[in-house]
């Protein structure tokens, strides 16, 4: 009799009705990726200081037609590979083929290649799930990852992150399907969304003799996995150099050491996949070697990626176990339900599938807590292995009531995502800009009102729902904050007021300087020759003739004006401009200064 574990990848010849299951979860995917994603995307401003910085250079790139140098002003930018300017030049340029008004300074387009990074990270952690722990916790999986706080934050950056995040999971679901062929497995596969199965099941006795690819073993696809793995890896080098090879080459160690074979490799095609990877890979790099003299390799394998290693970088410094402590703050809100999974997770270890996905986790992740320099967006890629662990548990575990300690925790957690946020949003602006932000009002009572529906199904055991409606606060929260909130917090937002009172000034086209506040954002949002001095050498910008302006912050303004008292310049304050740097929480006070020659 066959069985749902005998069934072809139904991604590839499912019948009717699991075509109709599976696109109506793809569909499902792509609302809650968008729901949680676009609330902010358009009005958030450019967010120092990674942010600006890719911008720019991208701009800069697009302005200067030298898609090989990333330069950010005229100082060379070689941190980071060049994949996601490209990514961002395609998004502006076809934003200006589009009719987009003023294309190049529009943040939301360089956006853009993160947004769609996010939406297809989700949907390959769907087809990733499929054959290790079925379709309903592929689905479940692929939803907490949506709707996950860090998920969120990288969507609406034009970092490298989310893109990144695309490529590992490509990859690494890519190698989910090769890997069970070395073991004499045949990948388990449900036809619809019904109940996950997280065995591989055994092949007839003469295929598991020798391992081999059989007529109806579907040779040709392994050939188009192994592909897609190269090329994943590839582009994933592109993006953000050496993260896609490590967590490959950490996943495939554990799961060679804990299976003690290794013959599934072969399926990789090694002979013709490293090639074709080294193809994508070394035309950049060796026209980058030639332009930048070799100093691209020292900048990023040596000042940026070693550096990190063997100390902290840039005020990033923590101990190990931090990403542990983080973790339910950065997968909120399914971070709350993840305790009830721990204990029945580590149970299937055994499992082929539950294999898998803690050698993709927990490697990787100890790598991550073992290096000094930390930041959040660094265990993102790990995250939908986590996510899919917890779809797993989720789709198999019996609507049963946990114990209390578990119910309490995870309504602990849940409902301080869903009250921090907002409040400590509302309490940021009445401090800073003395106001009440009344319009996020009505989202922080819907994502209230939906939280006491989730704690309800969860105190009576009803998980399933319990997490349904937990995605809904997840949403309704992130509406208030991103959309209403963030925004209106206009003490954070100091370019983009510093950029509109150059707008206010009566000539065109202003030289720029700035003394105190030199944010990238800054650069992107004026011009790209910004000049970036400090009071005295803001007083002499001033006095070389025509209409210039200059920002001079507080504690450059006495230097400032004895430089003016000594060049006779009489510039003319044009505002006033204070607020909180986002970097460091200091204040700032800056005056706009402005010389123009006057109309006649």
């Amino acid at each position: 009799m066959s069985s749902a574990r005998d069934l072809p990848d139904p991604l590839l010849q499912a019948g009717r009705d699991g075509g109709l299951r599976h696109s109506l979860a793809v569909a499902l995917l792509i609302l809650a990726t968008l729901a949680a994603t676009l609330p902010g995307f358009f009005r958030v401003p450019p967010v120092d200081r990674d942010e600006p910085r890719f911008a720019e250079a991208t701009r800069q790139m697009l302005a200067s037609g030298n898609f090989v140098d990333i330069r950010f002003q005229d100082e060379p930018r070689y941190n980071k590979p060049v994949g996601i300017y490209w990514l961002q030049a395609a998004a502006v340029a076809a934003g200006e083929g589009l009719g987009v008004p003023d294309a190049r300074q529009a943040i939301w387009l360089y956006r853009l290649p993160s947004l769609l990074g996010v939406l297809a990270a989700v949907l390959l952690t769907y087809w990733a799930g499929l054959p290790l722990v079925g379709g309903r916790g592929a689905l479940l999986g692929g939803l907490a990852l949506a709707t996950a706080i860090l998920v969120g934050v990288e969507a609406r950056l034009a970092t490298t992150d989310a893109v990144l995040l695309a490529t590992v999971v490509a990859m690494q679901g890519a190698l989910a399907r090769i890997y069970p062929r070395g073991r004499g497995w045949r990948q388990p596969v449900m036809p619809g969304l019904g109940p996950g199965i997280h065995e591989f099941a055994a092949p007839p006795p003469q295929e598991a003799a020798d391992g081999r690819d059989r007529p109806g073993d579907d040779g040709g696809g392994v050939l188009g996995l192994a592909l897609l793995f190269w090329v994943a890896l590839a582009l994933g080098v592109l993006v953000k150099g050496p993260i896609t090879p490590m967590i490959a080459a950490l996943t495939i160690a554990a799961l060679v050491a804990v299976d003690r074979r290794a013959a599934w490799l072969k399926h990789l095609r090694p002979a013709i996949g490293l090639p074709l990877a080294i193809l994508i890979v070394a035309p950049w790099l060796v026209a980058i070697g030639l332009a930048s003299h070799g100093k691209f390799f020292s900048a990023s394998l040596g000042t940026d990626m070693l550096a990190k290693v063997g100390g902290a970088r840039e005020s990033h410094g923590a101990p190990p176990l931090t990403y542990l402590a983080a973790v339910w703050g950065l997968f909120w809100p399914a971070s709350a339900l993840v305790p009830l999974a721990i204990v029945p997770t580590w149970r299937a270890r055994a499992e082929p599938g539950v294999r898998f996905l803690l050698a993709w986790l927990v490697p990787a992740w100890i790598v991550f807590e073992l290096v000094p320099t930390k930041l959040p967006h660094y265990v993102l890629p790990l995250l939908p292995a986590l996510a899919l662990l917890f779809g797993r548990w989720l789709a198999d575990t019996a609507e049963r009531v946990p114990p209390l300690w578990a119910r309490l925790a995870a309504a602990a957690l849940l409902g301080l995502g869903a009250a921090v946020l907002p409040l400590a949003l509302f309490g940021a602006i009445a401090r800073m800009d003395g106001y009440w932000s009344y319009r996020m009002v009505p989202f922080v009572l819907v994502a209230w009102a939906l939280l006491g529906l989730a704690l309800a199904k969860l105190w009576r055991g009803r998980l399933r729902t319990a997490f349904a409606l937990t995605l809904a606060v997840a949403v309704a929260t992130y509406g208030g904050v991103y959309q209403i909130g963030l925004p209106e917090l206009r003490s954070l937002w100091i370019s983009p007021r510093l950029a509109a009172a150059v707008a206010t000034v009566p000539c065109t086209d202003p030289a720029v300087a700035t003394a105190g506040d030199n944010e990238p954002s800054l650069v992107f949002l004026t011009r790209p020759d910004l000049l970036m001095t400090d009071g005295a050498g803001a007083a002499r910008f001033l006095a070389g003739g025509g209409c210039r302006i200059a920002f001079v912050e507080r504690r450059q303004e006495a230097a400032f004006r004895t430089a003016l008292a000594a060049g006779g310049t009489r510039p003319a304050l044009a505002t006033t401009v204070s607020g909180v740097n986002l970097n460091g929480g200091h204040r700032l006070d800056i005056g706009v200064f402005a010389v123009y020659p006057k109309p006649p």
